[in-house]
């Protein structure tokens, strides 16, 4: 049974301007058809929320997912939505093979661009898979004239975590125990947290994310996208996957 039904404002909101802002790209109108044919039917979603998206049975994996489909259609950003039903190939860093990846959301928006958006977990943001899923979902938009996205559950861009970490507190915390154990995991993590104030943990856990993504002799092969883990290692050459364009 469908849990929610997503309400799609007419109109734009001061909402819309911020999912403006989320996605990069160059997106052209496209006819709804288009759209429509990016949803298989046969696919069967992971996840365990259901949401009437306009006849869309939209799939999620957890609350924050549920209220960031709200805010797209509430904002009036969107005008259809759905997700989790289109295959794009992607090739994890470690393996031979590709793997189909299929991105949370495809958005019609209120201009008839087509806009990918996937949502990750703060710490989700470094596992070398994300990276991978990134730079696919960006090549694959860019050739087919959409707008893309990966956010974490703070609707934070992935591009921003690839600045360079202004926290100097965390910092020599993460480069102390990573010359000290070789690597740095959720326990690491956790030892620090405890130290702050609830409200300054996720800051601290992206600042973590970041210095992970930035440093390209670290591999993160967790593939989980639990808020809790990580399993950074240090490893001896650069990883030629961390070598970002954006």
């Amino acid at each position: 049974m469908r849990e929610l039904v997503l309400k799609f404002h007419n109109g734009l909101t001061k909402e819309a301007d911020q999912w403006e802002e989320v996605f990069s790209g160059v997106g052209s109108p496209r006819p709804f058809q288009e759209f429509l044919a990016l949803h298989d039917p046969k696919v069967v979603p992971t996840g365990k929320l259901h949401i009437d998206s306009n006849g869309f049975d939209l799939v999620l994996n957890d609350l924050a997912e549920v209220q960031i489909a709200k805010s797209l259609a509430s904002s009036g950003f969107a005008k259809a939505i759905h997700g989790q039903t289109f295959a794009i190939p992607f090739r994890k860093p470690w393996a031979n093979n590709p793997s189909p990846y299929y991105p949370d959301f495809i958005v019609y928006t209120y201009d008839s661009r087509i806009a990918f958006l996937e949502v990750k977990s703060i710490l989700g943001m470094c596992q070398d898979e994300t990276i991978a899923k990134y730079t696919h979902l960006a090549a694959f938009c860019k050739r087919r004239g959409y707008l893309y996205g990966m956010i974490d559950v703070e609707r934070i861009p992935f591009e921003l975590y690839l600045w360079p970490n202004d926290d100097a507190h965390a910092k020599a915390y993460f480069e102390a125990t990573l010359s000290s154990c070789g690597g740095f995991n959720q326990n690491h993590i956790a030892e620090y947290l405890c130290k702050l104030p609830p409200a300054k943990r996720n800051a601290a856990r992206r600042s973590f994310a970041s210095l992970i993504l930035l440093n390209p002799c670290i591999e993160n092969r967790y593939c989980h996208d639990d808020p809790r883990l990580c399993n950074a290692v240090k490893v001896p050459t650069k990883l030629p996957y961390k070598a970002f364009t954006i």
